[in-house]
């Protein structure tokens, strides 16, 4: 079986592993909306954390046969003088041609999901029974699925649309393209256990965070706590 073929059999085939920790918690939300920021919150009060927006960048590191597989589909002109994926075309290329990203996620989700369930396991290892993942599309890819609940840090669409223009340099038209590829925010607010509106100042922010992590540590030491939502 090619390595490919086994991170692919992995994400299919997957449950609930023992060697995981019992209580993981699936982060989410509206693209640019202040997850990475709530995620250093959660990391500060002793939460650990790992992204899969980072285990994407691992898995096509220069020299990586994922990285070729992806040169094979969309050229390589995705490549940066270094070696090193041009991030910012790829985007470009895969919402140019949805064909191209359907194969480019069937590339790199299987093998993201086994660097996630490897992090998992180490954290098991480690004593850690309560972790996070951040997962941009949890809800789109079915992903919830590998967590007990899942949170959604949500802003305005016009919030992140000038995010995503001021911060990461994109288009216009690539900034649209890109949030009409995630659910939108009512319907993820609807699936979440819990929501932290990011519409507000950072003080504020920080505030609603310290009220979630307060109902989280309620959730994960048996008191019983509804849906909720700030």
């Amino acid at each position: 079986m090619s390595s490919q073929d086994r991170h692919t059999s992995a994400l299919n085939n997957a449950q609930h592993p023992t060697d995981w920790p019992d209580f993981r918690l699936g982060i989410t939300g509206t693209i640019a909306g202040g997850k990475s920021t709530v995620c250093n919150l959660l990391k500060g009060k002793g939460l650990p954390i790992i992204d899969t927006d980072r285990l994407a960048r691992d898995v096509v590191s220069p020299g990586a046969n994922i990285l070729q597989k992806l040169v094979d589909i969309l050229g390589p002109e995705i490549l940066l003088a270094n070696g090193a994926a041009d991030r910012k075309i790829i985007l470009e290329k895969i919402l140019a041609r949805p064909e191209d990203r359907k194969q480019v996620e069937d590339i790199l989700h299987p093998a993201i999901f086994t660097r996630m369930s490897d992090w998992l396991c180490e954290q098991k290892s480690l004593g850690n029974e309560i972790v996070a993942v951040e997962v941009p599309l949890l809800f789109e890819k079915g992903w919830n699925r590998f967590f007990n609940l899942a949170l959604a840090v949500l802003t305005p669409v016009s919030t992140a649309l000038q995010r995503l223009q001021k911060k990461r340099g994109l288009a216009q038209e690539t900034a649209e393209q890109l949030l009409k590829l995630q659910m939108g925010n009512e319907q993820k607010a609807q699936l979440a256990d819990y929501v932290i509106w990011n519409d507000g100042t950072e003080k504020e922010l920080k505030e609603k965070v310290d009220v979630f992590w307060r109902w989280l540590r309620q959730k994960t030491t048996g008191g019983q706590a509804d849906s909720f939502e700030l």
